[in-house]
């Protein structure tokens, strides 16, 4: 199982201040436009990702069995 953890909240936050983006903090990860592109962006990377000793991709090896893309999401509003 590839895993992912709720870093990705904090890290396309990031990536989008750093770009000039106006965020307002790690809850724009589920409301703003360009922190969700990133975030899908950075998804698809992964997916797409080839494995150098197999030469298949992640989204195509059946070896993975699942993907945790976020480890136990909050929404620091609620």
């Amino acid at each position: 199982m590839i895993t992912r953890t709720s870093e990705a909240e904090l890290n396309t936050c990031k990536w989008a201040r750093d770009a000039g983006v106006a965020v307002n903090g790690e809850d724009d990860f589920y409301t703003n436009p360009v922190v969700k592109g990133y975030y899908k962006n950075h998804i698809q990377r992964l997916l797409t990702r080839i494995n150098s000793i197999t030469n298949v991709a992640y989204k195509d090896d059946p070896t993975i069995m699942a993907w945790e893309l976020i480890n136990e999401p909050r929404c620091q509003a609620d």
